[in-house]
């Protein structure tokens, strides 16, 4: 079978896009369109994989090279639609194209009646038309598949595609490279916590930065990420006004360098807030990176990574850190035999070949075309 794999998530630092698209591979003969943040080293014009850069007029590049890629393609069979954005050249390939079986992943789970914006709304009225026309639906989790079965009143519920991913190392930035870039904030001799959110505050880390100063000078936190510029200024006020002397702000990184960091660490952070359904029921790739490193993980209290840390007793929810980060300290050795022994049964590549599975199943049996 032909594949058009269509993502607007940015391929260097999307685990969730590069696992589907291996996905997209065992299918068939596929060729992918995606973001890319640097196309440095890279051929942005090779049959396979087409890269379309970030920057200005991005989203208008992206539909070009989307409809530009599908008429070269002689024939599409599946049409893979990765990402909410991807959907507005998905439909029209849909209309041009015809392709056979339509894939939509819907990683986000944004309802219309809780969305406040025009453009939220707008996106979920275009991400409902193609979820009614879809082949195949996968979503994150077992949650978001039963919701989304009764809210968009589905026959059956979508397939679900856990998040289980791990950060692997290129080339691009040896060793010894990381070790001279960051060994100056890793000379102390503390316990080390790891942040992958950035300076958000709808994660709450600015709750995050100040259970840091209650905890002291024998832990250390690494906030790790972007962010806007307005919450960025508001944890370095937190900083400054509280005199936190033990939080260090790394920005956002590419994921050799995520790996380093986070194998230097002791515990990780997993925090997202609970204001909506998609966050209530979040479905983490960050918790399996921090699994897959050796690492316990604090999380926030939000339905599922509650059912996950209780379930496999790699960590702990608290909602306030505190409490968390000095149980795990004080029973540092038991949690990480428990994190060790839980990674002994993931395996990434069994996960990938039981959607592609999956899908294959549905397809055949399915007369939804």
């Amino acid at each position: 079978m032909r594949i058009l794999f269509v993502s607007y998530g940015v391929y260097e630092y999307d685990g969730r896009t590069r696992e589907l698209m291996k996905v997209a591979n065992l299918l068939g003969v596929s060729t992918f369109v995606t973001m890319v943040d640097s196309l440095e080293g890279r051929s942005h014009s090779d049959d396979k994989h087409i890269r379309v850069k970030k920057g200005k007029f991005a989203f208008c590049r992206f539909i070009f090279r989307v409809l530009k890629t599908s008429f070269r393609m002689k024939q599409i069979d599946i049409l893979f639609i990765d990402n909410r954005r991807a959907i507005i050249p998905g439909l029209l390939i849909r209309l041009l194209k015809r392709p056979r079986i339509i894939i939509q992943d819907v990683r986000e789970l944004y309802l219309i009646s809780e969305v406040n914006h025009f453009a939220g709304k707008l996106g979920c009225i275009v991400e409902r038309s193609l979820i009614s026309r879809a082949s195949v639906l996968i979503c994150a989790n077992d949650h978001r598949s039963e919701i989304m079965k009764e809210h968009f009143s589905l026959n059956e519920k979508p397939l679900v595609f856990e998040n289980i991913r791990k950060l692997v190392s290129d080339d691009f930035a040896p060793i010894g490279e990381l070790e001279s870039k960051y060994g100056s904030l890793l000379q102390k001799k503390t316990f080390r916590i790891i942040s992958t959110s950035g300076y958000s505050i709808s994660r709450t880390n600015d709750k995050l930065v100040l259970a840091m100063k209650q905890l002291g000078s024998e832990f250390e936190l690494f906030l790790v990420g972007g962010g806007s510029k307005r919450d960025r200024m508001r944890i370095e006020k937190i900083i400054g006004e509280n005199h936190i002397q033990n939080v260090n702000l790394i920005g956002r990184v590419k994921e050799n360098e995520l790996k380093y960091l986070i194998q230097q660490c002791h515990l990780g952070v997993v925090n997202y807030n609970s204001e909506n359904t998609n966050n209530r029921f979040c479905a983490s790739g960050k918790i399996y990176e921090f699994l897959f490193e050796g690492l316990p993980v604090v999380t926030t209290e939000n339905v599922t990574l509650v059912e996950f840390v209780n379930k496999y007793k790699v960590g702990i929810a608290d909602n306030q850190y505190l409490k968390g980060i000095i149980r795990i300290k004080q029973e540092y050795d038991q949690f990480k035999k428990s994190v060790l022994s839980f990674v002994n049964i993931l395996n990434v590549e069994e996960n990938n070949a039981r959607l592609a599975k999956q899908i294959i199943e549905h397809i055949g049996t399915s007369g939804r075309q």
